[in-house]
């Protein structure tokens, strides 16, 4: 009985949410910002993933070969549909500049050695990236 009750009051609370749900989703905007939205997304991740692999660079558990083997293959994946952006060296400099700067701090490099598994995935994907790239 309860969860009959349960399921009524989920269905009555959803049934009168649609129409106000339906009213707050009209586009003001073209269907591209779509396609730049899902771009933009991708640029932020790729920026997140290159700042961590500057990091663990400078903290030395990359070697540069390694790294860049991992900037590159990241670099390829997230942009295999769409043009390269221009300003991607511009991105992997500014990433390494600040990666660079935040593994001088001091105890910000303990951070791999409180967390071996980061350590060991970060390694891992770059054995995998040069992997892939000696098959091409």
């Amino acid at each position: 009985m309860r969860i009959i009750r349960i399921g009524l009051l989920c269905l009555a609370v959803g049934t009168f949410s649609l129409p106000a749900q339906a009213q707050q989703s009209a586009p003001d905007k073209p269907a591209a910002t779509g396609f730049k939205a899902k771009f933009k997304e991708k640029r932020a991740k790729f920026v997140g993933r290159m700042k961590s692999i500057y990091f663990a660079s400078a903290c030395k558990i990359l070697d540069g070969e390694a790294r860049a083997g991992l900037v590159d293959a990241e670099a390829a994946r997230v942009f295999v549909k769409q043009k390269v952006d221009p300003k991607v060296d511009e991105i992997k400099k500014e990433a390494e500049q600040e990666s660079a700067a935040r593994a001088a701090k001091p105890g910000e490099c303990d951070y791999f050695l409180k967390n071996p598994e980061a350590a060991e995935a970060m390694r891992k994907a770059a054995a995998d990236a040069k992997k892939t790239a000696q098959k091409r």
